[in-house]
């Protein structure tokens, strides 16, 4: 049985005529529940246009139930389709929505239908889309061989979703205080797109009513993302007179003749950086250089004011710390405790990730730091434990449940774990596991601490010595390419000595201006120092911090 729909439509006629007759085209349409809820007018002037609107819905055809409800006043935009989910999810499982100004193409109904089947227990996706950016704004690589692709973000031109997803939605985003002071929230959520966090920010001043954006936070704290088809199977008509869309406008016009009839599915989808990439560009295209200059010049010197400008240093300041946490520049030097270990290891990392090819596992890829360290060519999938806490705060694409990895054999060519084996209990499974999922000659890169103070705990188990973490991995069918000892010398103790004033001075419980002041005039002057020695001093690589491996499988 099809999933019912629920259309949502205001006060304009002729934009709900063509919707319907193009859904009712649709090859689910006969056997499909249509509901269709009407907002009331705003005032007397709509009331001609909002009644047209009522009876074109009550003379629908073509579908195998019709239900209309008619708003007695006007609730808004986002009232409106907020109270039709919440009685529509209260009634059905699985739910497609459509808006009065959305034409769908024959296989739009079938498309959405079989997304809801497919993905029903797949719980980190968290709708399907029939919307797509055309061809003409949207490059998606050549070599993709999938129907569908996901993206970290909601798009509401035509969709479907189930009710488990819906559930305890927070519609009040009541945490959206902290979330606006928080500048790695804001930046996780712009992933799917820079407008995402501004459109929050500006949902909740008042300046638009969205339901959208509110929805699309609630897929954001859940970790989930969504379904788009590679094709698009509708397009918008109403970019000129909808609440949001006051401006006529072509660029986003799809030839929906072009929707495969039956599209493919894909069981283990990811999210693809490069066509995440030209999907941001798409829906936010940067700004041309004289514009940008203008809006800098204008919004800070003559719109702002000292607060806003305050505001806006401390984020950035906010945005440069953390980069400089898994990044680490000169300048990082002044605000990261650790600059020498994470440097040494960064370095490291971008000498040989960028060897990994094909379909590339990241375990316990936390936020994902070293991503972008990979070719762009590759098939990325993020890996964590699966546990409340890093579904909500880690950006992974699959979970696991601390034994087996949810891979098929011989799946992977390239598998990356940067600092995660030791807070595993049971690091012979595990390392049998990378052996099972690895293709024969597939590249493994490991890095682990061999000597850093207990961390995470109760979660860190062990640590392994040059020797010990080759004999791990040869015996569970590894070869040894290479491998490094990381951060040696005079620099591995007075990194070690740092990470103890750390925890002496309670370091992470200082405020920010107080922990940069200590690293900047303290931690920062004895790393320099070292740096200096161990420019002099005898070399010594008995004593380091951490390991580095490149294997690959053995046939």
């Amino acid at each position: 049985m099809p999933a019912p729909i629920a259309l949502f439509a205001f006060n304009r006629p002729d934009h709900l005529r063509r919707t319907l007759e193009a859904l009712a085209a649709n090859t689910l349409a006969a056997q499909s529940d249509l509901t269709i809820f009407c907002d009331g007018p705003r005032s007397k002037i709509e009331t001609e246009q909002t009644n047209a609107v009522r009876n074109i819905a009550k003379s629908a055809q073509g579908f195998a139930s019709l239900t209309v409800v008619e708003r007695p006043r006007n609730l808004g935009c986002a009232n409106s389709i907020i109270d039709g989910l919440t009685q529509m999810f209260a009634q059905h499982a699985q739910l497609i929505v459509i808006e009065d100004d959305i034409l769908t193409s024959l296989h739009t109904l079938r498309f959405l239908n079989d997304g809801l089947d497919y993905y029903a227990e797949n719980k980190r996706i968290f709708n399907i889309s029939a919307w797509s950016p055309p061809p003409g704004i949207f490059k998606i690589p050549s070599e993709y061989p999938h129907d569908i692709y996901a993206v970290p973000r909601f798009n509401c031109w035509g969709w479907a979703s189930w009710r488990d997803r819906f559930e305890g939605i927070d519609w009040n985003v009541s945490d959206y205080a902290s979330f606006k002071k928080s500048s790695p929230r804001r930046k996780a959520f712009n992933a799917g797109g820079e407008d995402m966090s501004p459109m929050l920010d500006s949902q909740m001043s008042k300046r638009i009513d969205s339901w959208a954006i509110r929805a699309d936070y609630w897929r954001f704290k859940n970790g989930q993302f969504g379904i788009n088809p590679v094709r698009s199977y509708t397009t918008n008509i109403g970019m000129n007179s909808g609440t949001h869309c006051t401006t006529a406008s072509s660029r986003y016009d799809n030839d929906i003749s072009q929707a495969v009839s039956t599209p493919c599915m894909h069981a283990q989808i990811v999210v693809n950086k490069n066509i995440l990439h030209a999907y941001r560009q798409a829906l936010s295209p940067p700004l041309p250089l004289i514009t940008k200059i203008r809006h800098k010049i204008c919004g800070t010197w003559t719109g702002q004011t000292v607060k806003s400008i305050l505001q806006n240093s401390k984020r950035r300041l906010g945005v440069f710390i953390e980069k400089n946490q898994f990044w680490p520049s000169v300048a990082g030097l002044l605000v990261n405790p650790f600059w020498l270990s994470r440097r040494e290891l960064y370095r490291t990392l971008c000498k040989y990730a960028p060897g990994l090819r094909g379909k590339v596992l990241d375990f316990g890829c936390g936020t994902t730091p070293y991503r972008n360290l990979l070719s762009s060519s590759v098939t990325y999938i993020g890996l964590e434990y699966d546990s409340p806490e890093n579904r909500r705060h880690k950006q992974a694409d699959i979970f696991y449940d601390g034994e087996t990895i949810p891979l098929d054999d011989a799946s992977i060519d390239g598998l990356l774990s940067t600092q995660c084996l030791e807070h595993v209990s049971n690091p012979e499974q595990i390392v049998t596991e990378w052996a099972r999922i690895l293709r024969p000659n597939g590249q493994l890169l490991l890095t682990m601490p061999f000597m850093w103070p207990e961390h995470e705990m109760p979660y860190d188990f062990q640590r392994y010595t040059t020797n010990g973490l080759r004999r791990l991995l040869e015996e569970k069918g590894f070869e040894i390419e290479k491998q490094e000892r990381l951060l040696s010398g005079c620099r591995a103790l007075a990194q070690l000595f740092i990470a103890w004033l750390y925890d002496i001075l309670r370091f992470g419980e200082r405020r920010t201006a107080v922990r940069l002041v200590l690293t900047a005039l303290v931690f920062a002057p004895i790393s320099l120092l070292a740096i200096g020695i161990s420019t002099v001093a005898p070399p010594n690589t008995n004593t380091y911090l951490d390991n580095m491996i490149l294997a690959k499988r053995a046939k």
